[in-house]
Formats: C-alpha cells, structure tokens, sequence
C-alpha cells in the first residue's frame, strides 16, 4: 500500500474544489460534468493550490466517469442504448452524450486524451450497465485494448 495513503476530495461546487485543493492530494471531479464543466473546474483547483502554496506536482485530477464499452463503437451504442432511451442517473440528453462514455477501445483512448489536455491525470470508471456479462466487458476492453494503448 502507498504510504502515506493518498487523500482524494471530490466535489461540484466551487468550495468543495477549492477544499481539495488547500487539504487532499486530488480532486475527483463530478461524474456528470462535461469538458467545458472540467475546463473551468480545473482551472478553480490550479487557482485555488497556488492561492495555498500547494505545488500541482502530487496534486491530482481525477476524472469520476461511468462507462460501457464494447469492441466497436457501434456495438458499444448498441448494447447501451437503453440508457440513452430512458435515461441514466438523472440525466438525459445532450449532459448525458456528455457525461456518460460508450464506445469502443479507440474512441475511449481519444476520449481520454482529450480530458489529460483538459489537466486530468486519473480516471476512475464504474461500469455503466448492471448486467454482469456487459460490466465484464467493459473491464476487459480497459484491461486488454484501452490500459495498453495509454501506456
């Protein structure tokens, strides 16, 4: 285990990020924010760490995602549109297209990319659908075709 144990905070709202910037190692961003939403959160915690003279180095962005992914992107958009259809966590829409990724190992290796020019360091993904089969799959694209390609 890393010692010592890294602290990370999470949180939407201004304060909550401005806390883990003066007290945590990180900062997790809220699951249902969208790149814009991430730019300008990022930009509170980077203000709000050299306001308490915290180094960014060892400070670091987590980004919270739920996620489906699939072989190809269309067979990942398949098997997850009914999340698109009824909706997911609260969210439909354009924040939903947003907030919630599916695709296949190439789009979520773009997807990443983008959100690391964004200033993320991490991403920490939980399974979009409940079925244990798709849940399964997911890890295993992370595992076999997304981990790999990022490295």
């Amino acid at each position: 285990m890393q010692q010592p144990l890294p602290m990370w905070i999470a949180g939407g709202a201004d304060p909550a990020v401005r806390r883990a910037a003066q007290m945590a190692d990180g900062w997790v961003i809220a699951p249902g924010w969208n790149r814009s939403t991430i730019e300008r959160g990022g930009q509170v915690y980077q203000n709000a760490l050299a306001e308490f003279g915290r180094e960014e180095d060892g400070n670091e962005v987590v980004l919270r995602r739920d996620v489906h992914l699939a072989g190809t992107n269309e067979a990942a958009r398949r098997e997850a549109g009914p999340l698109f259809e009824n909706g997911y966590r609260g969210m439909r829409g354009a924040d939903l297209e947003e907030s919630l990724f599916v695709g296949g190992p190439g789009e979520c290796v773009e997807y990443l990319k983008e959100l690391e020019a964004l200033g993320v360091d991490r991403a920490l993904f939980r399974c979009a659908l409940d079925e244990p089969e798709q849940a399964a799959q997911t890890i295993q694209v992370l595992g076999e075709e997304v981990i790999p390609a990022l490295s």
